[in-house]
């Protein structure tokens, strides 16, 4: 039953449904209790080492519009690297999904600070979008030339496997945010899995319901709402 039901949420072809006046905002309320109850719940399960402090002394003096900034950049990026895929096959998705994954890699390989939330991040998100480009460009024509006669084959691969696809593009979303949350125990791992896996189940089906568009809208509205506004409340307490 419960597999189903997930079958039936995730239908990809559903993409066509322009209801979200009512859908989307009520979706987004009611993922924002459960992200709420089960990170209570988890810090039960899986405790943290550090006691948790919702704003940390360095991101006080943080520039609000840098990290707005910052914030919209992330969610375009991270909406087109996990979940463009997400949709009927086409070429030009999984275009834009590996020259976004692939320039990212590059970017963390030569520890080129896009993702860290200062001012000086502008320049480098300028970088981000100029390498995608030639990345893109450099993808195209070195091996989707080489691919395009096999179209229909892949499609089908493409189709038959979508749903490896989908977890393992929630496995990876997950695993990132691990990889820059610091240092931790196993059970601080876990919990982090848990709970960007559910996030990345959530954006994945805003994505494939209702468009890539009210995906990244989302994504940015959850983070600004979780990293921007306790900024905004300690700096009018204070």
């Amino acid at each position: 039953m419960i597999i189903s039901f997930f079958n039936r949420q995730f239908n990809r072809f559903n993409i066509d449904n322009r209801k979200t006046r009512v859908y989307i905002p009520s979706l987004f309320m009611g993922y924002l209790v459960l992200k709420i109850a089960l990170s209570l719940f988890l810090t039960k399960i899986f405790p943290q080492e550090d006691e948790l402090v919702l704003v940390k002394e360095n991101n006080k003096e943080l520039n609000l519009i840098s990290l707005t900034l910052f914030l919209v950049f992330g969610a375009i990026m991270e909406e087109f690297k996990y979940r463009g895929l997400l949709t009927k096959f086409n070429y030009k998705w999984v275009l834009i999904s590996l020259s976004v994954f692939i320039t990212t890699i590059i970017f963390v390989i030569f520890n080129i600070k896009v993702y860290y939330l200062y001012p000086e991040s502008l320049l480098p998100m300028i970088g981000y979008f100029i390498f995608f480009i030639i990345t893109g460009i450099i993808i195209y024509f070195t091996l989707f030339k080489l691919l395009f006669k096999h179209k229909e084959k892949i499609k089908n691969k493409f189709d038959s496997n979508f749903n490896l696809i989908l977890l393992t593009q929630v496995g990876l979303f997950a695993i990132w945010h691990i990889l820059f949350s610091g240092q931790g125990n196993e059970a601080h791992y876990i919990n982090l899995f848990i709970f960007h896996s559910v996030g990345a189940l959530f954006y994945s089906f805003i994505r494939i319901n209702y468009g890539i568009l009210y995906s990244i809208i989302v994504h940015f509205f959850y983070n600004f709402l979780v990293t921007v506004v306790p900024v905004i409340l300690v700096r009018l307490v204070s």
